[in-house]
């Protein structure tokens, strides 16, 4: 992994800690396309699989111009769609990969991820979340957080080989919004799960702390400000 995906509104020490383990930040910015409280948020227009990124249309330009000659030697896919400004259409490239597994509503979700999905033989889990990136965090190939009861029932009632962690709704700041989403302000980065923010401010803090140390994983928070959602740390 040597690409960090990340909103250009990222908070800095965020940002210099993913230059610490030697990642290479690409900044997301606003397209214009979608409502501006999201307009640079990576899981909005970036879609990762089996080490193939699936890019909206609308930055793919942005990416190729931060990283000059590098960006040949990525995986990109370009998308078939481009955003839309408001749901369903800002959340076709929302669907998250957990193990061998594709998360998402399928209703809304774009035909170049459908395609590559079934290149790469994933299971599908039809949810009714479009939002379902922001609304999970990946914990490894078979744990997940989210505070989304109707993706908690689907994948507790039907997928037991996902370890799944429900937890409360909210206490993650989106400006403009009452509140974001866990999922949205976090990411794994090598063996680190990080979190936009002070995670200590959560209520479930100890039982999202003990999940994700029983996995064997690094957690990463920063106390200086508050938790905030900003569209996923999306690494390649």
């Amino acid at each position: 992994m040597k690409y960090v995906f990340l909103s250009n509104r990222a908070d800095l020490k965020l940002k210099e800690f993913l230059t610490s383990l030697g990642k290479i930040v690409i900044e997301i910015k606003d397209s214009g396309k979608v409502y501006k409280e999201i307009s640079d948020h990576p899981d909005i227009y970036l879609f990762l699989i089996d080490g193939n990124l699936i890019v909206a249309r609308d930055q793919i330009e942005n990416i190729a111009d931060q990283l000059g000659p590098g960006f040949e030697s990525l995986n990109i896919i370009p998308g078939s769609k481009p955003v839309g400004e408001i749901y369903p259409a800002s959340a076709i490239y929302n669907g998250v990969q957990v193990g061998r597994f594709f998360i998402h509503n399928t209703s809304y979700t774009d035909d170049s991820i459908i395609e590559a999905v079934k290149k790469s033989d994933l299971k599908i889990i039809d949810i009714k979340q479009g939002y379902a990136n922001c609304n999970i965090v990946a914990v490894d190939n078979n744990s997940i957080i989210t505070s989304d009861a109707g993706i908690f029932r689907t994948i507790r009632e039907n997928y037991p080989q996902i370890d799944v962690l429900k937890v409360s709704l909210g206490h993650v700041r989106l400006h403009g919004f009452e509140y974001g989403f866990l999922g949205g302000s976090s990411g794994q980065i090598d063996d680190y799960i990080i979190f936009n923010g002070n995670l200590e401010d959560h209520p479930d803090f100890i039982i999202i702390t003990n999940f994700i140390k029983s996995k064997n994983l690094k957690l990463k928070y920063f106390k200086e400000y508050p938790l905030t959602d900003i569209g996923s740390i999306i690494g390649l």
